[in-house]
């Protein structure tokens, strides 16, 4: 499932003329790490079951199951650079668990700006072909946001391989009117109307567990941004000033400027 999941946008990019044939490349030095570990993991489990001594055959199936268990449904896996995955590091203080570029962007409970319906972030990812640039705008509106790398609009409709851009502030819902968001996270529709789904707060929970997740894995005062691929893996990870550097990016996975919808 997870070598189709990596596998069919990236088909579909260069059938489309979207992205140049290169991008194929990354499918087998992406997956072939993770058939080998998965191999590795198979031999391991078939070793401990079949151990005649049962306490040590018991702790080592503990141990693989224990040390697997994540990677073997994908959660887990991470992609070396290449050109759909950054070698692009952030100098900024990050959490304790550090995110980056190649890893599979975690599902964290996020509330919807405008009318506080909870959710998961991976229900923002789930468009077809469509990259997200997730924008973590920490407690306040940065002045970095009212200039973000929005500048690399294109022409095409096509929804397929646009990029849709959300923000996860960590500031008070009632502090902020929706309105108060730069226009890209609040675009008009004439038929439509305001477009209220992407903007949230990050989720908080009465023992604060959840809250502590996101300090963990993000900058909560400075904010970041994320270009997360179409199969959820992040793609590219910065500061949010680092314009320059996610425009470079981009100039080799796209054939043009990609659409941001």
């Amino acid at each position: 499932m997870q070598d189709t999941f990596n596998l069919g946008w990236k088909i579909a990019s260069v059938v489309k003329g979207l992205s140049p044939k290169k991008i194929l490349d990354t499918y087998q030095s992406e997956r072939m790490p993770v058939a080998r570990r998965l191999l590795a993991f198979d031999r391991e489990i078939y070793g401990a079951i079949s151990e005649k001594a049962a306490t040590s055959s018991q702790h080592a199936l503990t141990s693989t199951l224990k040390r697997e268990n994540s990677a073997a449904s994908g959660l887990a896996v991470e992609y070396e650079p290449n050109v759909l995955v950054s070698n692009h590091s952030c100098s900024s203080t990050w959490g304790r668990e550090k995110l980056k570029a190649g890893m599979r962007f975690p599902n964290l409970p996020i509330v919807n700006h405008s009318d506080g319906h909870i959710g998961l972030v991976h229900k923002l990812l789930n468009h077809s072909g469509r990259w997200s640039l997730i924008i973590f705008g920490g407690d306040s509106l940065a002045a970095e946001l009212s200039k973000p790398p929005f500048e690399i609009r294109g022409a095409s409709s096509d929804a397929f391989g646009a990029v849709r851009p959300y923000i996860i502030h960590c500031a008070r819902t009632q502090a902020l009117s929706i309105h108060s968001f730069p226009k890209i996270f609040t675009p008009f529709d004439e038929t439509m109307g305001f477009d209220y789904t992407r903007v949230f707060a990050e989720c908080h929970s009465k023992d604060g567990k959840i809250k502590a997740r996101y300090q963990e894995l993000v900058m909560s005062q400075t904010g970041c941004m994320m270009l997360v691929r179409p199969d959820h893996h992040i793609g590219f990870i910065g500061q949010l000033g680092d314009v320059d550097q996610l425009k470079l990016f981009i100039s080799h996975i796209w054939v043009d400027t990609c659409p941001i919808v």
